[in-house]
């Protein structure tokens, strides 16, 4: 079989012309010594101090057509070796001494000298890896399963989001005052729906022009809540209502709301009035709502029911609080004995918010149909019992109450252990454990256009304020050039060029965004749209006719307008008060089996994206398969502090608190990161850090999500 080397990955038969004639021997590396006469003393003392690097000669030589110069690159090199006699492992070599290559071309053959390390390693042996599973979530409620006790969070972000209410401006209902209102100015003839809720049972007419005008249509209603009737013009007409009876001792005025007249003949949901087009526009805008102020991040574990109550005595029966937030109830109620573990039956500020899905509420032991729990959501109350105790929520469902009740007449002496989780079996009881991370945002806005966020992300230990999404406030000032085209209406800024995205994604607060492909003359009034060639802003408003008047409406009607930022940006957070809660949220850690996120603020609720990571067994076994100690090669990814153990005694401390991984090179007893010496983050002695012959095992504490190693088996 021919001879061959491989040096750094390249085989020496596909070098052209080059021939391996002889390989070096196997041999054992020398022991370096220290040698030592003491008078007094036959002999000597001899300290061996480890294994001498050697040389290996290997003969090489040309045939047919070579190439002298990719011979010279090929052994230009230094790295690892492989000899065909040792197939299955490999060498660090250094070429030290100088190749005749003027002989091989003259002589065709050559000596080349290796200088080896004394020790050699496989070939064959793939990298270990001890892993977790990523676990990550993203929401303003957010349920992880099988998260670990005390783990961090890997990556953590704090989106924005906004939002915005808009109408299609269907109902063409002009409310005024009293009970002979006017409905609308100017129909035109052909069908419409009238539509309104009730508290009472009432009866009206739909009459013409005025209050006292012709009936279109007169209507008695025996039924309340949301009603609705069709009626028919044949000819531009004003419309009002006229109430005509109530069963009640109530106005007409306090029965009756929510008044709505659209065109056709189908009832729709309602919505206000404005204006009869949509909303936003010039005269009926709408606020624009960000993630901004003062707001929470709660981080809890799988119960979530607080309980807040104190021990009591309740109509005949006794309400004891154990340690573990477990109930002792006995007694004999004399009428029905309410328990509040928090807020109250009137109460409407949220104290719970769940995100929508299946919940279970349970007391582990049952009320033997003496009694109930209790939860209030979003207006209605849920029942547990001792055969329902499931129901089904829409998102951010908040709760504000929970109780248990003991019903008249019962004679109890029972424990219960309140618990409300995520899903629809129901669990072993956990003692509700929870901690809130306030954030004051300040002046900072987090918004969201179309699935693009600005958020604030930390990295290598600096927290930074990531923005998409870019802000102006139109006032009509000098600082704004505007345009005017007689054409069509409109009116053009150049505020925003070269600072946004050409893709018309925006909000803006008075007037309603068109498309880009939107001709000018098609442009309805009260609408914006982007250029088709640039980010210019481009207004339709038919009320004004010169950029003067148009820029004194503005000095009174401010328009706020969110877009994309054409270029992102990254700004470091310096805020003392602000950074401080961030670093105490970046600190913050799972709990065991199950952890829920939830946000809540001043305005809209922020949007988190967390990332863990669990590790089922947190011991990597590694088989060192060689004939002497082997001295590894490894790579940590993980964050805060990994203690590192090997064969059951801890070696290494490794602060990851600014940097996500680190790589250590044992023999080389160097620590880096990115190629840079960050020996100061790993404390510990190295040469204790050998891998016997045989199976080691590596143990860690702390949040490590990824250990590799490598060069664990290793040979003289």
């Amino acid at each position: 079989m021919m001879n061959n080397i491989i040096l750094n990955g390249i085989n020496s038969n596909t070098i052209q012309g080059l021939i391996i004639q002889e390989l070096p021997p196997i041999s054992k590396p020398a022991i370096r010594t220290e040698i030592e006469e003491i008078d007094g003393r036959d002999g000597d003392v001899i300290t061996k101090l480890g294994y001498a690097a050697y040389d290996k000669q290997l003969s090489i030589g040309l045939y047919g057509n070579y190439d002298i110069n990719q011979v010279i690159s090929f052994f230009n090199t230094s790295g690892t070796v492989t000899f065909s006699n040792e197939p299955d492992k490999y060498y660090n070599y250094q070429i030290l001494n100088e190749i005749d290559f003027e002989r091989l071309v003259r002589f065709r053959t050559a000596i080349v000298t290796m200088h080896v390390q004394p020790f050699k390693y496989s070939a064959t042996e793939t990298p270990q890896e001890l892993s977790g599973t990523v676990i990550t979530g993203e929401g303003s409620n957010i349920n992880l399963v099988n998260t670990t006790d005390s783990g961090l969070f890997t990556d953590l972000q704090k989106k924005g989001d906004t939002f915005q209410q808009t109408y299609s401006g269907k109902n063409l209902a002009i409310v005024s005052t009293g009970n002979n209102i006017l409905i609308s100015n100017q129909l035109a003839a052909g069908t419409y729906t009238f539509s309104l809720t009730l508290t009472n049972n009432v009866g009206f007419s739909l009459r013409a022009n005025s209050s006292s005008g012709t009936t279109i249509l007169a209507k008695q209603f025996y039924s309340t809540g949301r009603q609705s009737v069709t009626f028919t013009l044949n000819e531009a007409t004003s419309i009002f209502l006229n109430g005509f009876s109530l069963t009640t001792g109530k106005t007409y005025i306090e029965s009756v709301s929510n008044y709505q007249i659209e065109t056709g003949s189908t009832a729709t949901d309602y919505e206000p009035y404005v204006g009869g087009t949509p909303s936003p526009n010039p005269s009926y805008p709408q606020e624009i709502e960000t993630v901004t102020g003062n707001n929470n991040v709660m981080i809890c574990g799988k119960n979530l029911l607080p309980n807040n109550a104190s021990s009591t005595t309740k109509n005949g029966v006794t309400f004891t609080i154990n340690e573990d937030k477990s109930i002792s109830i006995s007694g004999t109620a004399s009428d029905y004995a309410d328990f509040y573990l928090f807020g109250y039956w009137s109460s409407s500020t949220p104290v719970v918010t769940l995100s929508s899905g299946t919940y279970t509420l349970s007391c582990k032991d049952e009320l033997q149909n003496k009694g109930s729990l209790y939860i209030g959501y979003s207006g209605s109350v849920f029942k547990s019992t001792d055969s329902t105790n499931t129901f089904t929520t829409t998102n951010n469902t908040n709760i504000s109450f929970a109780f248990i009740r003991i019903f008249n007449g019962q004679s109890v002496n029972i424990r219960l252990y309140p618990q409300l989780e995520k899903g629809s079996t129901e669990t072993d009881y956990e003692i509700y454990q929870s901690k809130t991370y306030p954030i004051s945002l300040g002046n900072i806005e987090l918004c969201m256009i179309n699935g693009t966020y600005d958020y604030i992300y930390k990295n290598n230990g600096t927290w930074y304020l990531h923005k998409e999404i870019g802000k102006i406030v139109l006032d009509g000032s000098n600082d704004e050039s505007w345009g005017y085209s007689s054409s069509n209406n409109l009116f053009v800024t150049d505020v925003i060029r070269n600072i946004a995205k050409h893709n018309n994604q925006m909000y803006c607060s008075h007037f309603s965004i068109v498309p880009i492909s939107t001709s000018y003359s098609n442009m309805p009034n009260g609408t914006i749209r982007q250029d088709n060639n640039s980010p210019r802003l481009i207004f339709k408003y038919t009320n004004y006719t010169n950029v003067n008047d148009f820029k004194n409406w503005l000095s009174t009607h401010n328009i706020l307008i969110y877009y994309l930022l054409e270029t992102p940006t990254d700004t470091e957070i310096t805020n003392s008060t602000l950074l401080s809660q961030l670093n105490a949220l970046g600190n913050a850690t799972t709990y065991l089996g199950t952890t829920n996120i939830s946000t809540s603020g001043d305005g809209l609720s922020p949007i988190m994206y967390v990332e863990t990571v669990a590790v089922d067994d947190p011991v990597l076994r590694i088989t060192n398969s060689g004939n002497t100690i082997a001295k590894p090669i490894m790579t940590l990814y993980g964050t805060g502090t990994i203690n590192l153990s090997l064969n059951g005694e801890q070696i290494f401390v490794i602060d990851l608190s600014s940097e996500n991984y680190i790589t250590i090179d044992i023999a080389n007893m160097e620590a880096y990161y990115n190629g840079i010496l960050k020996n100061r983050l790993v404390t510990g002695n190295y040469e204790n850090f050998v891998l016997n012959q045989g199976e080691n095992e590596i143990t860690f504490t702390g949040t490590l999500y990824s250990l590799t190693i490598s060069n664990y088996s290793r040979w003289i």
